[in-house]
């Protein structure tokens, strides 16, 4: 089977670089390949680990210390789980399974020789088995990868006309980065789905399908459309945490942050409003920003080594938003808009569009900029949705909603994106 190797079945063709430990390991040899051999690479990934940064939770389970994992998840090594993860009530990974960092592996879901690229959410009974995915596919409610064939025989990839018989008997699915699967779908084995694709809930496929596709069902049979000439939008995620939520996990946000850090939050601001939207600052810092030292821009602002983010809080919940450019967030409850207050801050009455929206706006845009509402008179800052120039320089501004909240993000340069919304515990 000198052929499994071709192009279709190449990293490029699934992942970007840069999201996982294993990619030296996935670039050096054909997917496909690499499936009955993650055993062997994790033993190796192991053998090789800085032990000052992961503790062995159970024989051959090696978990980074912020990663949170339930007293009732069932862990079978070896196995090696990044930082920032999350192994919920009942989950069961049954042994050879790399996860990156920020991982969700959820109620009822088991996972069993596969490598999860950062920041995969497979939350809600889910079953994935001698796969890959790539970095931030998201699993519905109760889709899986179906590994093993019912009538027990060979696993034909197919690629357009051609098929090809693998010569082990158990692989599920190759997933592409930002893909989506849709709730109770189930990817037959050895299917293969490009980066961004979306399933659609209910679907059962099989097959290869090239990045940009829609995978729906209609009846029995399984109705495809790629997407010709659609650029793939940038796509900011929003981590919302509201604070009903922290309140309800402190021992879990303790035990992350470290107990040490909680009590002296705790010694300095308990008691007072500013407790949660404090604690809420360190988790989220922690859990969806590098380890990296922090530097200052010239208006004080502070990022890191390659990446940007920002934060921002209302009375009931924080918002972190993380970039690799320079990004502004602001996020407002219900409030009060008042005539004269409008004509004082946007120089008239908003008419046709919500003035919560236009403030939070504004706010998001002045603080991509770096100087906040301070570094202008409020008239000076630009309000309106897309592209805007302030102080010679273009940024790009949307506006969403979660709940109850109304959110706006700008990032520094002219280019269009969207955002999504997760929440952050």
């Amino acid at each position: 089977m000198d052929d499994w190797s071709a192009d279709f079945v190449s990293f490029e063709k699934f992942f970007a670089t840069g999201h996982t430990l294993a990619e030296g390991f996935l670039s050096s040899q054909p997917l496909l390949k690499a499936i009955p051999n993650i055993h062997d690479f994790l033993l190796q990934q192991i053998q090789n680990l800085d032990l000052s940064q992961y503790q062995e939770i159970a024989p051959q389970c090696w978990v980074h210390p912020n990663t949170i994992v339930d007293k009732s998840a069932v862990l079978i090594g070896p196995l090696l789980l990044g930082p920032g993860c999350e192994v919920r009530p009942g989950a069961y990974i049954r042994g050879n399974v790399l996860a990156g960092k920020n991982v969700v592996i959820g109620h009822c879901t088991e996972v069993k020789n596969s490598i999860l690229f950062d920041e995969v959410q497979i939350p809600h009974f889910n079953y994935v088995g001698d796969s890959i995915l790539g970095y931030r596919v998201h699993f519905g409610a109760g889709a899986i990868t179906s590994n093993f064939r019912a009538d027990h025989g060979p696993i034909k990839i197919k690629y357009g006309e051609n098929a090809r018989i693998l010569p082990f008997n158990k692989m599920g699915a190759v997933v592409g980065d930002f893909t989506e699967v849709g709730c109770n779908a189930v990817l037959n084995p050895g299917t293969l789905l490009g980066k961004n694709c979306r399933v659609y809930p209910l679907a059962s496929i099989r097959g290869t399908y090239p990045s940009e596709t829609i995978v729906k069902q209609n009846g029995e049979t399984s109705c495809v459309r790629h997407l010709k000439g659609r650029g793939t939008m940038k796509t900011i995620t929003v981590y919302v945490l509201p604070h009903e939520n922290l309140a309800a996990s402190q021992l879990k946000i303790a035990t992350f942050i470290g107990e040490e850090q909680y009590s002296a939050l705790k010694e300095t601001y308990g008691g007072k409003a500013t407790f949660l939207p404090s604690v809420a600052k360190t988790y989220l810092l922690k859990k969806f920003t590098p380890n990296n030292p922090l530097f200052y821009g010239p208006n004080g602002k502070p990022y890191q080594d390659g990446c940007f983010f920002n934060l921002s809080n209302t009375k009931d919940a924080s918002v972190i938003v993380v970039a690799d450019q320079e990004c502004g967030v602001d996020i407002e409850g219900e409030r009060n808009m008042t005539p004269g207050f409008q004509q004082s801050v946007f120089g008239e009455v908003i008419a046709n569009e919500d003035p919560i929206a236009c403030w939070t706006r504004k706010e998001a845009l002045s603080k991509a900029e770096g100087t906040g509402l301070s570094g202008a008179p409020l008239l000076d800052i630009p309000f309106k949705k897309g592209l805007s120039n302030y102080k010679g320089r273009d940024y790009f501004v949307v506006t969403g909603y979660y709940e109850r909240w109304t959110i706006s993000v700008a990032i520094e340069g002219s280019e269009e994106f969207k955002i999504q919304f997760e929440e952050a515990i």
